[in-house]
């Protein structure tokens, strides 16, 4: 019996057919490939308010702030990108049924999440869903016999706003166990962009305040979307890590594993925005020599 296909390489297959039969650009091809294996209905992807609102950059917002931008694809480039990444981690049939049920703004960033910790060494086992206080966590992570519980939120509200993180933090600090070592993942409005020089100290005085009672969370990362204010270049998700000053018993091997979650230094290279690391580019380039 032939042994199955990889994740990767049958988006790798599907994406050629895509580029030779139906003349697909190559970085079209690739991400619809990589949707339509992780995403049950990718159809829901063309009017999801979420892929389509960006914030504005080269024309007049709309009474919201927010219009259907042409760079909307953009942000399913950056999604495909950590997608693929992870393709063959055993994961699939999770990230379907969160792609199918869950609101589709925080299972994009789940997904950056999962593949950031995954690219740090991270071994992955999912939880289901409890309501339990302490034990209603998104996964577990184990690197090196070292087990930490993970939860991964989105800031609700469209701007930066102090007390909407630290209640956040403190709303999620009740889904992870009472003892051991927690992770909180955070992912900030869009609307920011690069965090500030002011909003970055704000959020370490957040993350003070907040540790100096929440002993059973080790770190906070916090992400934030960035787009460059150019047109033509690609969104992509940034981090913050926070470290709990006041335990002092973190691991260290659970304090160089997450050190290693910060991104590569971000490149330039035929008018995208992306990291080396990220292997969805070396489809794309190897589907435009087809």
């Amino acid at each position: 019996m032939a042994e199955a296909m990889s994740g990767k390489a049958a988006i790798a297959t599907f994406a050629a057919a895509l580029r030779k039969n139906r003349n697909a650009p190559p970085t079209m091809a690739a991400v619809i490939a990589v949707l339509t294996h992780f995403v049950p209905d990718p159809t829901k992807l063309l009017v999801d308010p979420f892929l389509n609102a960006v914030p504005d950059i080269v024309g007049p917002p709309s009474p919201k702030g927010h219009r259907i931008n042409p760079r909307a694809i953009e942000r399913q480039i950056a999604l495909a990108a950590m997608l693929f990444q992870i393709a063959d981690e055993g994961h699939e049939e999770e990230l379907r049924r969160r792609f199918a049920k869950q609101v589709f703004r925080s299972v994009y960033y789940e997904t950056h999440a999962i593949a950031f910790m995954i690219m740090a060494g991270f071994r992955l086992s999912f939880r289901p869903t409890t309501g339990v206080r302490g034990e209603d966590f998104e996964f577990t992570a184990t690197i090196r016999g070292i087990s930490a519980s993970v939860e991964v939120t989105a800031s609700e509200r469209e701007t930066f706003l102090r007390s909407n993180i630290h209640n956040k933090l403190n709303k999620k600090r009740d889904r992870l166990p009472r003892d051991g070592w927690g992770i909180i993942w955070l992912a900030l409005p869009e609307s920011n962009g690069r965090l500030t020089e002011a909003q970055e100290s704000e959020l370490n005085e957040i993350c003070d305040s907040f540790f100096r009672t929440a002993f059973n969370v080790s770190y906070i990362v916090f992400m934030t979307e960035y787009i460059p204010a150019v047109p033509d270049q690609a969104i992509y998700v940034g981090v913050k890590i926070c470290m709990n000053p006041y335990l002092d018993r973190i691991p260290l091997k659970l304090r160089k594993a997450m050190a290693d979650i910060t991104p590569n230094p971000v490149i330039t290279r035929d008018g995208q925005f992306f990291s080396e690391r990220f292997q969805l580019f070396d489809l794309i380039k190897h589907l435009a020599e087809l």
